[in-house]
């Protein structure tokens, strides 16, 4: 919420301005949502200001936060003075929290199409709620110059209670993207385009689901328009005019990725944190209370933690950039007018990371799927990571498992072997949060598969005596077939003193190839059933004349 409280019985002398001020500033990610605002007073007239802080992105080229609560100014905090003029002035309704009320009869706000706002490529931001009035079929939120090529409009349809974007490229292509709303909700509709892609973004007032519209061109395309924006009415400020509030508009020179997308909506719920080491704005305006801008406000001087110093520009804006600290924790910057060490706003920027509570992997036999998982959570508060997107080594993309409340990564592999994996990079959907701890860097694991546990006593076999032992099951084979259809005629004499020779022969063989027992006893096994079968006359000859060359085989593998 924002807070204001009047300053009475001070005095303004030689520029110097007396401020008791006890408030609290709610930090921000890309833009302002919860922001303070304060009283001062003169010897001869009142003055107001307010304070907000946001990431400093050279992309922003308007921000309007809509926190003055006075005036006929929407003040730009963007650093390019593209502030806005609201129609009518003097009939126009500020709220006290934030925001402009739109009675959908007249009211609009005017930014003049400067150059900075000027761009091929761009994203829309803006916090509204329609107030379900059906006076206007369209009822315009943006507005760049539609229809012309290169335009841009977002609109409220009471008639079928959807919001809509629609836009004509340079080179005539037009296209439209809606969502479904409900009356008296609020909402933040986010409209980006990088020339190629194109989203629609639409987040609920429970600020935790977003609905996303999007698709894209096959060859490039560009979005500009040398025309002015109006914001609550269409772009001649004739018609078209919105009924509701609004509370937020910013504009982007260039597309949003989905990952600042979500910092943004979690700035606007009034939860946001920031990476460690970010580029960062802290500013606000001083200026006169029910008056134009004509108050002297060049020789006050605007104090940051009471040593770094700026001076509000023309329109009584001030800005801050720094970059914040690399520590995890809850950073407070107070903003003071003229140093007064009695009071300030204080201006609290939450520094978080992502770092690893646990992780894991299994081994499993070849052909098996093994997993290696990660749970992740805050470094600040330990509140777990359970959106947005995780890559391991190598790209591999992570998937969560709500059953396990961890991330996972699956794969099977027909072979023996390791992979060892490691959290590469991450971006929490809920903060927006990239930034990675030392410890989740370092944190490895190793999925394994192993080779079945016959493998090591098949393997050898294959290796050794299995060629020579197949060579002799396959001739064995062959001559069954001959035998069965009468082209070798079998013998019924006494064999016996054969098959004696032969058992020896297999004992000798067996110890020649320096098998080990196990082996020993699966060709034993064999070639003692193929005895105990009493095969034809003609089957042994074949064996007793082929068994040397068997045996010799055997050898040479063994001292191979």
């Amino acid at each position: 919420m924002n807070l204001l409280r009047n300053i009475t019985n001070a005095s303004f002398k030689k520029a110097q301005v007396t401020i008791v001020l006890l408030l609290s500033l709610s930090f921000i990610l890309i833009t302002a949502v919860h922001d303070s605002r304060a009283e001062f007073a003169s010897t001869s007239s009142a003055g107001l200001y307010y304070v907000t802080s946001f990431a400093d992105d050279p992309g922003l080229v308007l921000y309007l936060p809509l926190l003055e609560g006075q005036g006929s100014m929407a003040l730009d905090m963007s650093g390019f003075k593209n502030n806005g003029l609201l129609y009518p002035n003097g009939n126009i309704s500020w709220l006290a929290n934030g925001g402009i009320h739109f009675n959908g009869v007249n009211n609009s706000v005017f930014i003049n199409g400067s150059a900075s706002l000027q761009n091929a490529y761009k994203t829309v931001i803006i916090k509204f709620m329609w107030d379900g009035k059906t006076s206007n079929n369209a009822m315009n939120l943006y507005d760049d110059g539609w229809a012309n090529n290169g335009s841009m409009i977002m609109y409220v349809h009471p008639p079928t209670s959807r919001i809509y974007v629609e836009f004509i490229t340079k080179n005539g292509a037009h296209e439209y993207l809606w969502h479904p709303i409900v009356a008296n909700q609020v909402y933040v509709a986010i409209f980006s385009f990088d020339g190629f892609n194109y989203n629609f973004w639409l987040a609920n007032n429970n600020w935790l689901d977003t609905a996303e519209n999007s698709g894209s061109f096959e060859q490039p395309q560009a979005l500009q328009t040398n025309y002015n924006i109006n914001i609550g009415s269409n772009f001649y400020n004739t018609g078209n005019y919105f009924s509701g509030d609004i509370y937020d508009v910013q504009i982007f020179n260039r597309a949003l990725s989905s990952n600042e997308v979500s910092g943004l909506l979690a700035m606007l719920r009034g939860d946001s944190r920031t990476n460690p080491s970010s580029k960062y704005v802290i500013g606000g305006s001083i200026f006169r209370s029910n008056a134009s801008f004509d108050f002297p406000l060049q020789p006050i001087q605007v104090y940051l933690n009471q040593t770094t110093v700026t001076s509000p520009d023309e329109y009584g804006v001030f800005r801050f950039a720094f970059d914040l600290p690399n520590d995890v924790g809850s950073h407070t910057y107070s903003v003071t007018i003229n140093n007064n060490t009695g009071g300030g706003t204080l201006a609290n920027v939450l520094v978080d990371r992502v770092t690893v509570v646990d992780s894991g992997s299994s081994t499993v036999i070849a052909g098996e799927k093994a997993t290696a998982w990660f749970k992740l959570a805050s470094e600040y508060d330990g509140q777990p990571i359970d959106s947005g997107i995780v890559y391991l080594t190598g790209g591999l993309n992570a998937a969560w498992n709500a059953d396990k409340s961890r991330w996972e990564y699956s794969e099977v592999r027909n072979e023996a072997g390791t992979l060892t994996l490691h959290v590469e990079s991450v971006s929490w959907a809920k903060y927006g949060i990239t930034a990675l701890s030392p410890s989740l860097q370092s944190s490895q694991v190793i999925m394994e598969w192993l080779n079945p546990p016959w493998y090591t006593v098949l393997l050898p076999w294959l290796s050794g005596i299995g060629p020579a032992l197949f060579g002799i099951i396959g001739i064995l084979a062959f001559l069954a077939v001959l035998i069965r259809f009468g082209f070798i005629r079998v013998s019924t004499e006494e064999l016996s003193n054969s098959d004696e020779q032969l058992r020896k022969e297999i004992d000798d063989l067996l110890q020649s190839s320096n098998r080990d027992d196990k082996e020993s006893d699966i060709l034993r096994q064999f070639l003692q059933k193929l005895l105990d079968d009493n095969p034809p006359k003609e089957v042994l000859d074949f064996l007793k004349t082929s068994l040397p060359k068997f045996i010799e085989d055997l050898k040479d593998q063994s001292n191979n």
